[in-house]
């Protein structure tokens, strides 16, 4: 009876997973997905209290803000760059926005698994009243403090295990979240799974699965080796809509990563994001130069994700990884 019980649930899920979470975002969110993204981008806000974490090693804090014209009271992650060239093996803002964008090739806004985030330079003047002795963190002449600004999530709680095999044969809308997130982890070549990096959703009846860290991830290869991370497919079977938009993603598409965002400085000194322009240097991952800041992935990880996505696809169509 209970092997008919998992082949119903799966021969139900095409008709479930497509309508899991298509509300206004508000369940895990307080805004939608692309307003929250926009507001962190663009939009001016005031610091109203700094709180610590619990978890995490990269000097990541939990802000409560206020964005100009609202919305009010929001909590939000803010983590600064490293210092000169903002970027690094365990705190690295052009990976984790890399990151959001690969989500964005085979899933719409509603299943999204990475948080909205988004880099930003925090003036001197706003900075100054939180931390009074810090000094801008990049070459130049910027007077800012660069580093990256994501959404906290509200309704979740950590994963324990981070994959549980038994419920992902008994429940068809964590099997289609945990799947997804396992698809992503593939795809950018996640090498840091530990709980800390994962959260699932306590809403009732919507069992989403969070990847909240994916810094260290694109063949990068200072890891740990001994964890079973997320750039092997661990799940037995995928969802087949998330393989067939994966099928429709070019070569160009995975180009423009090369780009994820840019920065340039106001009248101020401060960095304002900015439409993303040419390569500068497809060698480097963050660019930092006296009239700008783009950043993006390499030539050679944008290389070695197309060949895992092909890779994927062929072992796919070969029968290795069943889809429902």
């Amino acid at each position: 009876m209970r092997r008919y019980t998992i082949l119903l649930a799966f021969i139900l899920l095409p008709l479930l997973s497509p309508g899991i979470s298509h509300s206004k975002g508000d369940e895990n969110l307080p805004l939608s997905f692309d307003e929250f993204l926009r507001r962190l981008k663009y939009d001016d806000f005031e610091i109203l209290s700094v709180h610590s974490t619990q978890h995490g090693m990269t000097g990541a804090t939990r802000w409560t803000v206020s964005f100009k014209g609202g919305p009010q009271n929001i909590d939000v992650k803010w983590k600064p760059a490293p210092p000169i060239n903002g970027d690094a093996w365990n705190n690295s803002p052009r990976r984790e926005i890399a990151a959001y964008k690969v989500q964005e090739l085979f899933l719409d806004p509603p299943d999204y698994m990475v948080p909205p985030v988004a880099s930003r330079c925090i003036s001197m003047d706003a900075y100054s009243k939180i931390e009074p002795k810090t000094k801008p963190n990049l070459a130049g002449n910027f007077n800012c403090v660069y580093g990256v600004l994501s959404a906290w999530l509200k309704n979740v709680t950590l994963t324990h295990p981070v994959f549980d095999k038994k419920r992902f044969a008994a429940d068809p809308r964590y099997a289609y979240h945990m799947a997804n997130v396992n698809l992503l982890g593939y795809l950018i070549d996640h090498q840091d799974s530990v709980d800390d990096n994962f959260l699932i959703s306590t809403v009732p009846g919507n069992p989403k699965v969070f990847s909240i860290d994916n810094g260290i991830s694109f063949r990068w290869e200072f890891h740990n080796p001994f964890m079973r991370h997320f750039k092997k497919i661990k799940v037995p079977s995928l969802p087949k809509a998330s393989i067939e938009r994966l099928r429709k993603v070019t070569d160009a598409d995975l180009e423009k990563l090369g780009v994820v965002e840019q920065l340039d400085p106001d009248p101020n000194g401060v960095l304002r994001q900015v439409e993303p322009r040419e390569n500068i240097r497809p060698s480097m991952g963050s660019r930092v130069r006296t009239e700008t800041v783009q950043i993006g992935l390499t030539q050679v990880e944008i290389d070695n994700m197309k060949q895992r996505l092909k890779t994927l696809l062929k072992e796919v169509d070969e029968g290795k990884y069943p889809l429902f």
